[in-house]
Order: structure tokens, then sequence, then C-alpha cells
């Protein structure tokens, strides 16, 4: 009796996908010392089979915090840096896995934010911003002034970076040289969860009060609000000059090009939970990432295309994306573990 036999003798395998069912077979054929034939009942003999599984997959998949993942951020080609829920910021080489440098946080860090080729900042649950040389690991300089967990940071110019909060709700605009706090400004009346750089003078803000803000960073000003989610928006990201996308608990994304949204993609009939956050692939392509899930939309047909596999039947529960090239994406667990993923858009 062969692998497959045995499996399809059990009709609760009947629900695993095709991928599933060839990952068991290519385990046990590859590990002929195991005798599952001795065990007789049907209900433990399907644990054993679905423990054999996830212990299979998760062996694909690189360790590199204690908790987790909250934050992944591209250095260069071949450098990545992590920050999670065990207060450590680790610097990767990906080309071996191996962990160049470990930076030691008082406390667990949301985000991060490259400032240069040495520098990076981070943001968390000590209410700072920390700078960090990742050559030497030390910590130049920390932000004192939000009163709340920090949620988002970038970086605006060669001295300059922004960043969002909880407490107040507020965004604020450093000199991260001297550590000055040199604007607050105060428009969001909720979480602000996300940052991007819209251009030299704009920045584009998103809040759990479901608010999208235009923001002259400059002058401190709002200069337009973007109202059309019925959820927090968890995610922003620029498509072109005067074109974002936003996502929401409400399960929709929203393209806006100036201040009107000219498309609305609902994904509530599909086996989601609301998008935690997206990066753009090309003109054409967002890969969005859910807790469970990795998918592609296609921006011009404003439509929903496919799932990235990611062995969907034993969720390791996603909590991060980064783009590292056209080609790659890599995912952040919140069992601290980290995946390197092929695109094909194509396929």
């Amino acid at each position: 009796m062969n692998t497959i036999t045995i499996i399809k003798q059990f009709p609760s395998f009947n629900r695993l996908k095709k991928k599933s069912i060839i990952l068991i077979c290519k385990f046990l054929l590859n590990n002929p010392s195991i005798t599952i034939m001795k065990i007789k009942n049907k209900k433990i003999f399907q644990i054993y089979l679905l423990l054999i599984l996830k212990n299979y997959i998760r062996e694909t998949y690189s360790k590199a915090h204690e908790k987790t993942i909250w934050c992944i951020i591209k250095l260069n080609e071949t450098k990545i840096a992590s920050a999670g829920k065990d207060k450590l910021i680790k610097i990767w080489d990906l080309s071996n896995e191996k962990c160049l440098k470990e930076l030691k946080n008082q406390k667990a860090v949301i985000c991060l934010a490259k400032l240069n080729l040495n520098f990076i900042a981070s943001g968390g649950y000590d209410y700072s911003i920390k700078i960090w040389d990742i050559n030497s690991g030390n910590c130049l300089n920390s932000l004192i002034g939000h009163d709340g967990v920090v949620l988002t940071i970038i970086k605006l110019s060669s001295n300059l970076l922004a960043s969002g909060s909880k407490g107040s709700y507020q965004i604020k605009i450093w000199d991260y040289t001297n550590g000055k706090n040199i604007k607050t400004i105060s428009e969001h009346s909720n979480d602000v969860n996300c940052l991007i750089k819209l251009n030299n003078n704009q920045i584009v803000s998103a809040s759990r009060d479901s608010t999208i803000k235009i923001i002259d960073y400059n002058k401190g000003k709002c200069l337009n609000s973007l109202k059309g989610h019925n959820g927090a928006v968890t995610s922003v990201v620029k498509l072109s000059k005067n074109k974002i996308a936003s996502a929401s608990t409400d399960k929709t994304v929203k393209l806006w090009e100036d201040d009107l949204c000219f498309k609305t993609i609902s994904y509530s009939n599909i086996e989601f939970e609301y998008i935690l956050s997206f990066v753009k692939i090309s003109e054409d392509y967002l890969i969005c990432a859910t807790q469970n899930i990795i998918s592609v939309y296609n921006i011009i047909l404003g439509d929903y295309l496919f799932k990235i596999p990611f062995f969907n039947e034993f969720s390791f529960d996603i909590s991060c994306i980064e783009m590292i090239n056209e080609m790659q994406i890599i995912v952040g667990y919140k069992d601290g573990k980290y995946k390197v993923k092929d695109i094909d858009i194509n396929n």
C-alpha cells in the first residue's frame, strides 16, 4: 500500500489542498524509517500526519526572534533589519541567514526606518524614537516627546524624520541629528497607524479614525482629509505622483487620485481578515498581507488576482511584509520566524 493510498483512507484529509498532500507524501517517502502502518487508531494517525506536515513546513522558515516580528525593513540588496516583541532589533545577511548585529532596546519595538547606510530609527512601547548605529550596535540618541506607543516612522530628508503614535494621536517632525522636535501635528482623533512620504513637502497619514490626511510637514498644516473608509485605515502606499492606495478594517482597498477615490476594491467575499499592510510591486500590482494570507491585486483592473502560496492550512500568523526586490518579498510572523518568498505575478 503506497503513501497516498494510506492517506486517502481517512476522509478528513480530503479537505487538505493538493500541495499539503504532496508535502506529506514527500516527507514520508524521504523518511522511510517512520513506521506509520503500525498506527491503527485513525484519529491518532490523522494527528500524527498533521504534526509531520506542520514540522516539515516549519523547517523551511528561519527563526529570527523569540516572539512576534513587528517590522522588517530592507537595508540593501542582501541585508535586512527586523524588530519585535522580544525588545531586539537584528541585522541580517540574507545570503547566509546570519545575524550580523543585535541591538537591545528596553521595550518591544513596533517600527523601523532606514536613515542612511549606517543608521536606522526605531519606535515602540517606550514612547520614544531611538537612533541606532547598525555597525557598532550603539544607540546614538533618544527622541522623547510622544505620550503613547510609536507606531510608524519615516525618513523625510537627510536630517528629518516623522513619527506617528497612539496616546494623543500626534504626528511629530524631528531633526534626528540633534534630537529636536520641530513640529507637532494634531489632526487625527485616533491612532496614527501609518505614514508615507508623498513628495518633498507632503506626507500622508492613515489613522484608526478612518481618515487619511495629506499634510504639509514644513508648515505643519493639513491640506486635505480623505474620507470614505468605514473602519480603521491600517496601511497606505504611494502609487504614483498624485495617486495612493489605502487599506482598512472595513475590508476594502481604495485607490485615490488627488482628493478623490476613483476605485474601491472589496474583498469581503474572500476568506480574508482585514489587510494589515501592503507594498507596491509595480505600477500595476500591489502585494497585500492579512493575518493569514499574502495576496496580489491588479491596480489597473481594480481586482483581487490570487493568493501567494504560504501553506495556509497551518497559518503562522503574518505580522509584516517587506519588498526585497521585484521578484521577492520577506514575510515576518508572530512566532518569530521569517520567510523569503519568490513572486511570480504571471503564474
